[in-house]
C-alpha cells in the first residue's frame, strides 16, 4: 500500500494507521503520513507529537523542536506536551532547557513517573548528582517496578563509587525487563571495576549476555562477495556512537586519517545522537558514511549486507548505547571488536579482538575470550594528540617544594583498593598533595563524600585538590601543569587520562593486573621504554612513586622529554598503526576465503 493510499478524509484512521506504520520500524512511511495529516491540519497535536518522534528516533531531533514547541503553544496545560518537548531538548542534550520541560510536565501530572526518570538524566548529564538520584527515587515511589530507574539509579551508584549497589540496581532492572540488553552491559561494565571478578567471571557473564541475546542471531551472515580475489580491496565497515568528541576519537580518527585507500575502501555507521565538529572532519574522512541514530537493527542490517561490508569493527563493546545486538545478527562475514571496551564482547558471532601482547598476554587471555585475540605487534593504541594541546609547563615540585600526584580518571575507577593505596602513599610522604580531576566534582556532594573516604583513612581533605570540569580542551590539558606525578587507577586503568598526561610530560605509575582493563597502562608504557614505571604488586607501585617523588632531577628530566619521547613511538605513528591493523584485516580475509571459521577456539573455558 502507497502512502497516497493510506491518508484519508477520516484523520482518525490515518492517524491510526501513521501510528501502526510506527510501531512496526517502518519511520519513513510513518513520517510521511503525519506530514500528510498536518498538511491538513496544522495544529493536529497527535500527528505533531508522531512526526516529532519519528525525526528523533531518526537522528533528525533539531527538525522535531518546532513541531514539539507548536504542541506546547497550542496545548499549553497539557502534561504530555512539556513531556515530549522534554524529550527533544534531551536527544538535542540541551539538559537544562529539557528539565525545565520535566519540572513544567510533573507541575501539571505529579505522578508522571517518566518524567521524574528522565529529570534525572538531566541531572545526571550536568553534574547535579544529588538531584538525579531524588529524581530517580521518586519515580521509582511512583512505579517500584520501573526498570530504567532502576539502572539509572545504578548509574549514580556507580558515580558515586557504590558499585556493589550498583551491580544490585541493574541485576533489578534486569529482572523486571530481561529484554534490556544495555543493562546487562552495564553489569559487565561494572564487574571490570571491582577486583573481585576475575577475568573468568567476566568472560562467563559475557556468554550469559549472548546467550540471552545474541545466540539466535548467530550465524546467518551471508557469504562475502570475493569477486576479485583474496587481494582486492577490501570494504571495511566501522559502527559506534562516539564519532564526536569522545575518548574514541582520539584512537580512532588517526587510524581513519591514515587508512591505505588502494588497500581498503571505509564506511562509517555513525550511531552518534548530537553531531559535532568532530563528526564532521570524521565525515571528510570516511569514503562512506551512513547516520544510523534510531535505526532499527534489522534495517541497519539491510544496509550493511547492501554495502556488501566484508569486515565490520565494534568500537563499543559493552559501554554506552552499544549495538552488540546488531553484531548478533551477524551482517558481516568477519567482524572483529577493538578499542572501546576493556574486555571480551562474549558474543560467539564476534570473530575477532584486536589487542596486543602485553595488554592480553598469550595464554590465560585466550581463555577468556569468546573471540579469537589478534595481537598487533606495535600495540593495539594509536594516540592522536589534541590540536589544542598547550606546551608542557615546568616542574611544579620545583616552585611547590612539595610532589604533587594526580588522576583524571573516571569515579568509579576510584575504588576503596585506590585509595587505600593512594592514602598510604600520602602517608608515606607526609609533605605531598593529591589532586584529582573529574566533572562530577562540580557537586559539593560527591567532593565530600571522596574527601570524607580520604580522612577516614588519615588524610586531610587540606592535602586534597578536587577539580571539576573545565569549559575547553586546553583548559583541562593546562591543569597537567599542576601535577608532577600521575597515579593510573586499577584493576581498571586510565587510557586517554594517562595519554594525556604522558604527552603533558607528566610520567604515570601503573599497576599491572591481570586481565586487559588493568594492563592497558602497561602497554601503553613500554611503547615508550617506561617498564620501570609497571608495578607488579602495590608495594612495588609505593616503591617506585616514593622513588621518583624523591628525585626532582629525574622528574624534570621526564618532564622535559615526555612529549618528543610519545611522538617518536609507535603509539603516535598513525601510518605504522594502520598499516599493522590492514595486516590484520588481510589476514582474516585471506582465512575466511580459504574456508577458515574466523575462530581457532583453542582453550575456551566451558560454562
Amino acid at each position: 500500500m502507497t502512502i497516497a493510499n493510506d491518508i484519508t478524509d477520516n484523520e482518525e484512521l490515518s492517524l491510526a494507521r501513521a501510528a501502526e506504520l510506527h510501531r512496526s520500524g517502518n519511520l519513513p512511511q510513518a513520517g510521511e503520513l503525519y506530514r500528510q495529516i498536518l498538511g491538513r491540519d496544522a495544529d493536529n497535536y497527535q500527528a505533531l507529537t508522531g512526526l516529532g518522534r519519528v525525526l528523533s528516533e531518526t537522528g533528525s531531533a533539531a527538525e522535531a523542536l518546532p513541531l514539539a514547541k507548536r504542541a506546547v503553544a497550542c496545548h499549553p496545560d497539557l502534561a504530555d506536551a512539556h513531556y515530549r518537548l522534554g524529550n527533544v531538548f534531551r536527544v538535542l542534550e540541551k539538559f537544562e532547557a529539557a528539565a525545565g520541560e520535566y519540572l513544567r510536565t510533573l507541575a501539571l501530572d505529579p505522578g508522571h513517573a517518566e518524567a521524574c526518570n528522565y529529570l534525572g538524566n538531566c541531572y545526571f548529564a550536568t553534574g547535579q548528582v544529588n538531584e538525579a538520584e531524588q529524581s530517580y527515587q521518586r519515580a521509582l515511589e511512583l512505579r517500584p517496578d520501573y526498570p530504567e530507574a532502576h539502572n539509572n539509579m545504578g548509574n549514580v551508584q556507580n558515580l558515586t563509587r557504590d558499585i556493589a549497589g550498583a551491580l544490585r540496581s541493574y541485576h533489578r532492572a534486569l529482572s523486571l525487563r530481561p529484554e534490556l540488553f544495555r543493562v546487562h552491559s552495564n553489569i559487565l561494565l561494572s564487574m571490570n571495576y571491582l577486583p573481585c571478578f576475575s577475568g573468568r567471571d567476566i568472560y562467563q557473564e559475557s556468554r550469559r549476555w549472548d546467550e540471552r541475546f545474541g545466540t539466535p542471531g548467530t550465524g546467518q551472515s551471508s557469504p562475502a562477495v570475493t569477486a576479485g580475489g583474496e587481494q582486492r580491496r577490501l570494504r571495511v565497515g566501522y559502527l559506534s556512537p562516539d564519532f564526536r568528541t569522545h575518548s574514541v576519537s582520539f584512537f580512532f580518527e588517526p587510524l581513519l586519517a591514515s587508512h591505505d585507500r588502494d588497500l581498503v575502501e571505509v564506511f562509517c555507521y555513525s550511531d552518534v545522537a548530537s553531531a559535532d565538529q568532530v563528526t564532521s572532519r570524521m565525515q571528510s574522512l570516511a569514503d562512506s558514511w551512513c547516520n544510523c541514530f534510531g535505526m532499527p537493527d534489522e534495517i541497519l542490517e539491510q544496509q550493511i549486507r547492501k554495502d556488501q561490508i566484508d569486515l565490520l569493527v565494534d568500537l563499543t563493546g559493552h559501554t554506552s548505547m552499544n549495538r552488540l545486538s546488531l553484531f548478533a545478527r551477524k551482517p558481516a562475514p568477519i567482524q572483529v571488536s577493538w578499542l572501546g571496551y576493556p574486555g571480551t564482547t562474549g558474543l560467539q558471532a564476534m570473530d575477532y579482538r584486536l589487542t596486543d601482547a602485553i595488554a592480553d598476554p598469550e595464554g590465560e587471555a585466550d581463555l577468556h575470550h569468546s573471540e579469537e585475540l589478534y595481537r598487533l605487534p606495535g600495540g593495539f593504541l594509536c594516540y592522536a594528540a589534541p590540536r589544542a594541546a598547550p606546551r608542557v609547563s615546568s616542574l611544579p615540585l620545583a616552585s611547590n617544594r612539595f610532589v604533587t600526584f594526580g588522576s583524571f580518571n573516571s569515579l568509579p575507577k576510584l575504588t576503596e583498593e585506590v585509595l587505600q593505596l593512594w592514602a598510604e602513599l600520602l602517608r608515606q610522604l607526609p609533605s605531598s598533595r593529591l589532586l584529582l580531576k573529574n566533572k562530577y566534582f562540580a557537586n559539593a556532594s560527591v567532593r565530600q563524600r571522596v574527601a570524607d573516604s580520604f580522612r577516614g583513612l588519615g588524610v586531610a581533605e587540606s592535602r586534597l585538590s578536587l577539580l571539576p570540569a573545565e569549559p575547553s580542551l586546553q583548559a583541562h590539558l593546562e591543569c597537567y601543569g599542576r601535577v608532577d606525578i600521575a597515579l593510573d587507577p586499577f584493576p581498571y586503568n586510565g587510557t586517554t587520562t594517562t595519554c594525556e598526561a604522558l604527552w603533558m610530560g607528566v610520567p604515570t605509575i601503573t599497576l599491572s593486573g591481570e586481565r586487559h582493563a588493568g594492563r592497558v597502562g602497561a602497554s601503553i608504557l613500554t611503547r615508550l621504554g617506561l617498564q620501570e614505571h609497571i608495578a607488579a604488586t602495590p608495594q612495588q607501585y609505593l616503591a617506585i612513586a616514593c622513588e621518583l617523588a624523591s628525585d626532582a632531577g629525574r622528574l624534570g628530566a621526564l618532564r622535559a622529554s615526555l612529549r618528543n619521547r610519545m611522538a617518536a613511538s609507535t603509539l603516535c605513528d598513525a601510518p605504522h598503526f594502520a598499516g599493522e591493523v590492514e595486516a590484520a584485516y588481510r589476514q582474516m580475509w585471506l582465512r575466511h576465503c580459504r574456508g577458515g571459521s574466523g575462530k581457532t577456539g583453542v582453550g575456551r573455558v566451558e560454562e
